[in-house]
């Protein structure tokens, strides 16, 4: 807590990415659960959900990040921007465990809000660089029903349809729609 004594905005975020380096991942989580009390995700902050989700990250506790994750989801349903948060972070890093964490973490967090164009089209991303286009293909459309002028979203749904699907019409009906709302 010192440590942050009068840091404010980018030092503050130096500070955490020196703590992230250096400080064992172990440390950190004993640290977060003696000061935590009762250990309840409920009553936890999204600053300390994140911190505690780093430091399992860096510790590669993968099924304990996930399980985390999922009572933090399903206590926090409003807290979305700290849910896809972590699901952005794990799945911009190639690792396979990372993503495949951001998709149960996206999935669950659409189960709860089917309409999220957020979660939708990150899970479309994530689905679609993992080669799965068929199911890459049914989040941009759910996308595009709930965002029918997301320039991104037609443009990656028209790639899907004409390179994995060869329905190079159709893509080039969503590439002009697109070129006329960008």
């Amino acid at each position: 807590q010192s440590i942050y004594a009068g840091a404010h905005g980018s030092e503050r975020r130096g500070v955490q990415m020196v703590i992230r380096q250096y400080v064992p991942a172990s440390v950190i989580l004993d640290l977060l659960r003696s000061d935590q009390g009762s250990g309840d995700s409920y009553h936890e902050s999204p600053r300390r959900f994140m911190t505690r989700m780093a430091a399992l990250e860096q510790s590669g506790s993968w099924d304990k990040l996930e399980n985390e994750a999922k009572t933090w989801v399903a206590d926090h349903p409003d807290e979305l921007p700290t849910s896809m948060g972590l699901a952005s972070r794990l799945m911009r890093d190639p690792d396979r465990e990372r993503r495949r964490v951001a998709e149960k973490i996206l999935r669950q967090i659409l189960a709860a809000h089917p309409n999220s164009v957020d979660g939708l089209r990150m899970l479309a991303i994530l689905l679609q660089a993992r080669g799965c286009h068929l199911e890459a293909i049914e989040f941009y459309q759910r996308l595009l029903a709930n965002s029918p002028k997301d320039v991104k979203a037609l443009n990656n749904l028209a790639w899907a349809l004409s390179k994995e699907m060869g329905q190079h019409e159709q893509a080039l009906v969503l590439v002009e729609e697109a070129l006329v709302l960008a």
